[in-house]
């Protein structure tokens, strides 16, 4: 899950200014991450509002660009209601629909979209034209998954094929032979001396990544043991460990 911070509600019209502490916790997703079987007509995602006082919530789906706003985000998904307003303390959900006519999606792999739900508060409901106001946005991923796929996706972290491709330079390697997307959260790799990767990537379906490591040129020769971790599906952290 990500958070980024920009207002496109075009029913406030406001030039935004931010304030992450007091917006970040008011409007909670019910997931860090949702997927979407397209055998199913739809999913639905619980938003809650942790604040006293109502908020207004705008939500849409992009293609992973963090730029793209609603009118941009040209994704094959309906997300209904698309603006409405939660009072504090109260609950609701999101439907969220693809419409198949609009793009065909890869049916022999996972696909992997984002949803934003973009959280305003009430200076910006009742703000004059010119006024400065605050708003937050969170980011979570769908997995848009066809049914029939090879292997399970609990096992794809697993099914992870790591080499070191250039024994004189801190990197790793990682090919992803699974249909699924495997989200890493932490890297770290021991030879001589301890090497981390700062911010690990998500390998997607036949993917083929190097990932920097901090650290000097990788001086030892032979076995290296490699940690990582992943997030599975329900947004918990998978531990792992091999030797290179």
């Amino acid at each position: 899950m990500s958070r980024s911070r920009r207002l496109w509600l075009p029913v406030v019209g406001l030039a935004a200014s931010f304030h992450a502490a007091s917006a970040c916790a008011e409007i909670v997703l019910g997931h860090t991450r949702a997927v979407y079987h397209t055998e199913n007509r739809d999913i639905t995602l619980a938003l809650s509002n942790t604040a006293r006082g109502p908020r207004l919530v705008q939500a849409w789906i992009d293609r992973g660009d963090p730029q793209a706003g609603p009118g941009q985000a040209e994704a094959p998904f309906t997300v209904v209601p698309p603006v409405l307003r939660i009072e504090g303390g109260k609950s609701t959900a999101l439907r969220i629909a693809w419409v198949p006519q609009e793009q065909a999606l890869p049916v022999h792999q996972e696909s992997v979209f984002w949803v934003n739900v973009l959280s305003v508060g009430p200076q910006a409901q009742h703000a004059q034209a010119g006024s400065v106001s605050f708003a937050f946005r969170t980011r979570i991923k769908l997995f848009v998954r066809p049914p029939g796929l090879p292997g399970k996706v609990e096992e794809a972290p697993a099914a992870l094929q790591w080499r070191l491709p250039d024994p004189g330079r801190a990197e790793l390697e990682v090919y992803n032979p699974t249909a699924y997307h495997v989200t890493l959260s932490r890297l770290s790799l021991m030879t001589d001396s301890a090497y981390t990767a700062a911010d690990p990537p998500m390998v997607g379906p036949g993917q083929v990544l190097r990932i920097p490591l901090s650290g000097a040129a990788l001086k030892a020769k032979g076995t290296a043991r490699l940690s990582f971790s992943s997030i599975d599906d329900h947004g918990a952290t998978q531990h792992h460990r091999l030797d290179l």
